[in-house]
This record gives C-alpha cells, structure tokens and sequence, in this order.
C-alpha cells in the first residue's frame, strides 16, 4: 500500500454542472463509469443534479483525485438517509486514503 497523502493540502468541493471543476471531477468519474461515453457522462450528470444527485469532489494541489456521487432523501425504510451513488478514486492514486475523505 503507497504512504497516506498530506490532508492538510485536501479540498472537498461540492460541484455542479457548468462549474469549471466539474471537467477534471468527471474525468475521474470515468474510471468508474468507462462504459458510458464522455459526453453522455456530462448530459448524465446534468439531468441527475436536477433530480438531487450532487457530486463531491477531492482536489488535493488543485488536482481532482477522488469524487463521490450521492443524494440525501427521505425513505420510508431508513427515513432520512444519504445514499452513495458513486466512489471513486483516479487509478493512479488508489490507496493512498483519497475514498476516506471524499
């Protein structure tokens, strides 16, 4: 397992669609969801925030490293409640603690 990264250089933002960080955010989306093409991922995106999805992103030195897709809603089973939709963390940097703090 690589060394644990500095948090103390660590921002999580939520972003949304037209926000310039939203580019890198999806770029590491697409590790997870490569089947989905690029363009498609965006439009995706777009329609899902509009329905409540939000996608936290972890920049660490201005760079996106992680990203986590979730919405929070009211369900009768667990009442209110967040739902991860997604979690992932770029390939090259897996295992260095990024999913924990995204």
């Amino acid at each position: 397992m690589s060394a644990e990264f500095d948090a103390t250089t660590a921002q999580v933002h939520l972003v949304e669609p037209g926000d310039p960080r939203s580019r890198p955010a999806l770029d590491v989306m697409v590790a997870l969801r490569d089947h989905v093409d690029r363009d498609e991922l965006e439009a995706r995106f777009q329609a899902a925030w509009q329905e409540g999805y939000q996608l936290a992103a972890l920049f660490v030195d201005d760079i996106c490293v992680a990203v986590a897709g979730f919405r929070v809603a009211t369900n009768l089973v667990l009442g209110r409640n967040c739902y991860v939709d997604d979690l992932v963390t770029a390939p090259a940097l897996r295992s260095q603690g990024h999913g924990r703090v995204c």
